[in-house]
């Protein structure tokens, strides 16, 4: 850094100088350095408008040292706008940066683990057209944290294919991170636990020779496993220490990780009030730097402790507070698919108007064509008509006259034509159905939204459009057309989305044990497999995983 510092003293405008000690300063977890190499960027970019680099990374370090420090909502303006830039020049490395700085941001704040995902996996497939190992092990690596993060363990896949591009690209940092995210994911899979210790062994080497990441790193996860394998007793020693020891200036996320970590073990040796106390003061680290999607954990946990401490109306509020937090996520991501849907909508019909728009024109090319042909047809005719006239005058008067009769048998044929058509438009005017207004969409939509909450409609497996038309007294088409333009989703997929709320309703209910084959035959499915797979495709979960993470 300090030969860094030199250059840019001495040149103050230079970008790759510049770049590099911003990319330091992130390495070693400082967001104030970065924001001061990222103003500086700035301005170099405004004195230089060509500078299109130095634009791209003044926005991208601001980005990344506002996620740092968990000022989310200023995080995401900046790393927007270096997505912004770097599609606008189509530079595929700021491509890869820019995506997989938001693609990180959404996992940790946005609470958005679809979009998170699409982000990173924009990042990788520019990285693997660019073939660098290196870019694509750290996005592999990211993508297996957001995984992790998510408490989504299949992520370990992930892991062991960034492990083998970080060896391949020889870099040690790279490697490291692999190693330790590989270990993450591992301590949650029996068969795979026993990886754990030479995995940490060969962490430790390199951070060894480098020193990239803190010692509490190694601790939290030698204390995890300590805990996985029944050792509480070394599990609370290994982390109270790396919790009494650490430096104030560890990163925060790694001091809640450890505090959540710490809390468990709590849990497992029964002390309740020293778990209480980690997890609220992991609580506050979370509320304070936005860790959305720890909340949910944490909510849990503590929840839990109060349940088995008897003391029910704060394990009430907490678990309140759990289900408020869930309901928020599901809702995120209905309207995040919504949107999907409607963009992809609105370009397959775009799409489709483009389409339509080079049919006409053919067809108007064809038609100049063929009004071509019959001008020059027409004036061959008349050339031809004049000739015989000149030669053979009561021909050509015979000829004219036949014209004639012909002339006014089309108008007499278009004249025929012409009234069928306006009586055929007449009688398919009175045919056709009258159009659905929005005041007639509206009183449907609340007559049918009572008959589902309020009658419970949806209970019924044999419920069909058909039925639930007749009973709102109208028809199938309109009734299907009103749920199509309200909720922008087919019957069946509404039908399905009541009748997984009331199986939650259900089972978010501590005091209600009822089996989940009686949950799905009391919501109206017709047999637990349809459950199953419906449940899992709304919330993303499974009936039983979600009713575990209640308890």
């Amino acid at each position: 850094m300090s030969k860094l510092q030199a250059v840019i003293r001495t040149d103050p405008a230079n970008v790759s100088a510049l770049v590099e000690a911003g990319e330091l300063y992130l390495d070693m977890y400082d967001p104030e350095g970065a924001v001061k190499i990222a103003s500086r960027l700035e301005t170099v970019s405004i004195n230089n408008p060509d500078s299109v680099s130095a634009k791209f990374k003044a926005r991208l370090f601001m980005g990344l040292a506002n996620t740092m420090m968990g000022n989310a909502d200023d995080a995401y303006l900046q790393l927007s706008q270096a997505l912004l830039i770097a599609d606008n020049n189509r530079i595929p490395v700021d491509i890869i940066d820019a995506n997989d700085a938001i693609g990180n941001w959404c996992s940790k704040y946005g609470e958005d683990f679809t979009s998170a995902i699409k982000y990173y996996n924009t990042a990788l497939a520019e990285a693997r057209a660019l073939g660098d190992p290196l870019l694509i092990s750290r996005i592999l690596n990211n993508e297996a944290e957001a995984y992790l993060w998510r408490g989504d363990y299949s992520g370990i896949r992930f892991a062991r294919e960034a492990l083998e591009y970080a060896k391949k690209a020889e870099n040690p940092r790279a490697t490291l991170s692999a190693l330790i995210t590989l270990a993450h994911l591992s301590l949650n899979y029996y068969g795979l636990r026993d990886e754990v210790p030479s995995l940490v062994k060969n962490a430790r080497e390199i951070n060894g020779k480098y020193g990239y990441v803190d010692n509490e790193e190694f601790a939290l996860i030698e204390g995890t496993y300590a805990r996985v394998t029944g050792d509480y007793a070394k599990s609370e020693q290994i982390l109270s220490k790396a919790l009494a020891e650490s430096s104030a200036d560890i990163p925060k996320l790694l001091r809640t990780r450890l505090l959540m970590a710490y809390g468990v073990t709590m849990i497992q040796s029964r002390k309740y009030r020293v778990a209480i106390d980690s997890f609220d003061e992991a609580l506050e680290i979370s509320r304070e730097m936005h860790y959305n999607s720890l909340l949910l954990k944490i909510y849990s946990a503590i929840a839990y402790c109060y349940e088995h401490m008897s003391d029910y109306p704060e394990a009430y509020r907490y678990l309140k507070a759990y289900q408020q937090r869930l309901d928020s996520l599901w809702v995120t991501e209905q309207l995040s698919s919504l949107n999907q849907k409607r963009v992809d909508s609105e370009i397959s019909l775009n799409e489709t108007l483009i389409s339509r728009q080079d049919a006409e024109l053919h067809m108007r090319q064809k038609l100049v064509v063929i009004l071509i042909s019959i001008g020059c047809m027409l004036l061959a005719v008349i050339a031809l008509m004049w000739y015989f006239y000149r030669r053979k005058e009561h021909l050509v008067r015979s000829i004219v006259a036949r014209e004639n009769e012909a002339m006014a048998r089309e108008k007499l044929l278009r004249h025929a034509l012409e009234q069928a058509r306006s009586q055929a438009q007449i009688l398919s005017e009175k045919a056709a159905p009258k159009p659905l207004t929005e005041e007639k969409i509206e009183d449907l939509m609340v007559r049918f939204n009572e008959l589902m909450t309020e009658k419970k409609a949806y209970t019924d497996s044999g419920i069909s459009i058909k039925s639930v038309a007749e009973a709102l007294d109208t028809n199938r088409t309109y009734l299907s057309n009103a749920i199509n333009r309200t909720f922008n989703k087919s019957f069946p997929q509404i039908l399905a989305e009541y009748r997984i709320r009331a199986a939650i309703e259900m089972m978010s209910d501590r005091e209600n044990d009822v089996p989940l084959k009686a949950i799905a035959m009391d919501v109206g499915f017709s047999s637990p497999s349809i459950f199953y797979t419906t449940f899992r495709n709304i919330v993303g979960m499974t009936p039983a995983a979600y009713r575990a993470t209640l308890k």
